[in-house]
C-alpha cells in the first residue's frame, strides 16, 4: 500500500514541466498586477476612469484608494473550495506582507477593500476584523473553471 502511494506521488510530479510555475505549488511572483486598495466610495452608475475608478464583473464602479502594499510575491496561490462547498482563490503572503496586511486590516475594520487583479476589481469585501495569519480569500461564485483561471492568473500559469 505505502509503496502504491510512493508512486502515485512520484507519477504526478513527473506531470510537471520544470521551471514553469504550478498554481498551488509553493511561493510565486505574480505575473499581472495584483492590488489590495481600500474603497473610498462606490459610485452609483459609475463607469471606470482608471486608475481610480474601476468597475467589477457585476458593473459596480468604486472609487480607489491607493493600493496599501507592494503585493507581486506571495508564498502559494490555488483554487480550493472552502468549508461552505464554494470554490474560492487562496493567497498565502509572505511573512512581510501578511504583516502589513494584518496592520492595515486591524486599523480599518468595517472598511471596504476592494482586491483588483490585471485592473479589475474581482471583490471588493467589508473587513469584518483583523486577518491575522496571512491567509487570504478571493469569494465570490466562482465556479471551478473561474477559480482555476483567476488563480493561473495571478500565479503565471
Amino acid at each position: 500500500m505505502i509503496r502504491a502511494v510512493v508512486l502515485l506521488v512520484l507519477a504526478l510530479s513527473a506531470c510537471t514541466v520544470p521551471g514553469e510555475p504550478v498554481p498551488g505549488s509553493g511561493p510565486v511572483t505574480a505575473r499581472v498586477d495584483v492590488q489590495f486598495r481600500p474603497v473610498e466610495e462606490v459610485v452609483p452608475g459609475g463607469r471606470a476612469s482608471p486608475p481610480d475608478v474601476l468597475v467589477d464583473g457585476d458593473g459596480v464602479a468604486y472609487r480607489l484608494a491607493a493600493g496599501i502594499g507592494d503585493f507581486t510575491r506571495f508564498d502559494d496561490v490555488r483554487a480550493e473550495v472552502d468549508p461552505q462547498g464554494t470554490w474560492v482563490v487562496t493567497i498565502d503572503l509572505t511573512a512581510e506582507d501578511a504583516a502589513v496586511f494584518e496592520r492595515w486590516t486591524a486599523e480599518n475594520t468595517g472598511s471596504q477593500l476592494a482586491i483588483v487583479v490585471d485592473g479589475e476589481v474581482v471583490t471588493a469585501p467589508v473587513i469584518q476584523s483583523a486577518i491575522t495569519g496571512g491567509t487570504v480569500q478571493i469569494a465570490g461564485n466562482h465556479t471551478r473553471e473561474e477559480a482555476e483561471e483567476l488563480a493561473e492568473a495571478i500565479a503565471g500559469g
